[in-house]
């Protein structure tokens, strides 16, 4: 069964296991990470490189 993560991107190199305080605004993350967090479902946090 494929079983989609929904992403959040960063700027940001995190570790597994290491936190990071967020301030989400952007109305697609806000909504994103509402439903995960009702849900109890896990997202996956990705480095994006500027340019």
């Amino acid at each position: 069964m494929i079983q989609q993560l929904p992403l959040f991107l960063l700027g940001t190199v995190l570790f597994p296991g290491s936190t990071l305080n967020l301030h989400i605004f952007e109305d697609r993350y806000r909504a994103m990470i509402g439903k995960c967090l009702e849900e109890n479902t896990p997202f996956g946090v990705v480095y994006l490189r500027s340019g």
